[in-house]
């Protein structure tokens, strides 16, 4: 039988319906703090960490948006907080998102100071303001930085439509190293065979189950749905979008009925570009970061996720 039908899965299958405002007080282990200063340049092969000198850049898995590149190596710096966040602009950050652009940020703080406000206070508010999180020793294009500190970057590990330098937004002072970028931006080979990647994206997806949802999250103590598949297809040296629509435009699409781990499901309204991604585990079941205010979690694709499911793909290095 095909192997995308079959299969063993925890019995933690969940409907549609959300759970709630389930996110109780954020802990570390100790291999969430060893990732936080390692995973920017890292890949997991055979369980375990490949080197900032053995990995470059993470390969890349899916098209690249059309245009060309603007900028050298030689004005690329690179991120020195453990986690950075990606503001929509330097107004963006609120009272409470302090220990977030501090200059030694304190992100597990931060979020803590999130989940002990009302939601829409706390992590709902970011929607709008935080976009997305880059990792300590990633690249960035910086712009330009204003008489503050602030920095306007792009994210070269971010592909997206909407510019062909990368991901854009802005970088609190103190955050990014005055000091060129050494690395490769784009097209290191693959660290493992695309069914070994496969099988080590879906584990380390599967790793995040129980971690709370973040708007804009992309590291491993709080991720988005978009920046699950991101940071799950780093793990294995596979450059993706940020996005969901961009992570469908750059996936090959594969018939719905015909779907196996480590697919994408991808969900739109009717007349729009999708807005929401989960990782298929098995046809009809898929491991997904929902919304603020519920847990990653594997659920079956029913209810309003179903009438909204319009696609599946497939990222080539995870063929």
């Amino acid at each position: 039988m095909d192997s995308a039908t079959t299969g063993p899965f925890p019995d933690a299958l969940t409907d549609d319906a959300p759970s709630g405002a389930d996110s109780g007080p954020l802990t570390l282990s100790r291999r969430d703090l060893a990732r936080l200063g390692a995973i920017g340049l890292a890949a997991v092969a055979g369980g375990s960490f490949v080197s900032e000198s053995a990995l470059a850049s993470p390969a890349v898995g899916a098209r690249r948006p059309a245009g060309p590149r603007v900028g050298t190596a030689s004005t690329y710096r690179t991120i020195t907080a453990p986690v950075a966040c990606l503001w929509r602009s330097p107004a963006s950050p609120r009272a409470v998102d302090a220990l977030a652009v501090r200059r030694s940020p304190d992100i597990p703080g931060w979020l803590r100071r999130l989940d002990a406000l009302p939601r829409s206070s706390g992590r709902l508010g970011l929607v709008g303001r935080l976009d997305s999180q880059l990792l300590q020793h990633e690249p960035v294009l910086v712009v330009r930085t204003r008489a503050d500190g602030w920095s306007e970057v792009r994210v070269p590990w971010a592909p997206c439509a909407s510019d062909p330098r990368g991901y854009p937004g802005w970088i609190a002072p103190g955050h990014i190293s005055s000091r060129p970028w050494r690395g490769a931006l784009l097209g290191a080979t693959p660290v493992v065979t695309a069914a070994r990647a496969r099988t080590t994206f879906l584990d380390a997806a599967r790793s995040r189950i129980g971690r709370p949802y973040l708007w804009g999250g992309t590291s491993p103590i709080g991720l988005d749905c978009s920046g699950l598949v991101l940071w799950s297809a780093r793990q294995v040296g596979v450059q993706v979008p940020r996005d969901a629509d961009d992570q469908l435009d750059a996936a090959r699409r594969i018939p719905l009925s015909a779907v196996r781990p480590g697919d994408l499901y991808f969900f739109a309204k009717r007349g729009k570009r999708p807005h929401h991604v989960g990782i298929v585990l098995q046809r009809g079941v898929m491991l997904n970061a929902p919304q603020t205010g519920t847990r990653v979690r594997i659920e079956r694709v029913t209810g309003s996720r179903a009438r909204t499911l319009v696609a599946a793909g497939r990222f080539a290095g995870l063929a």
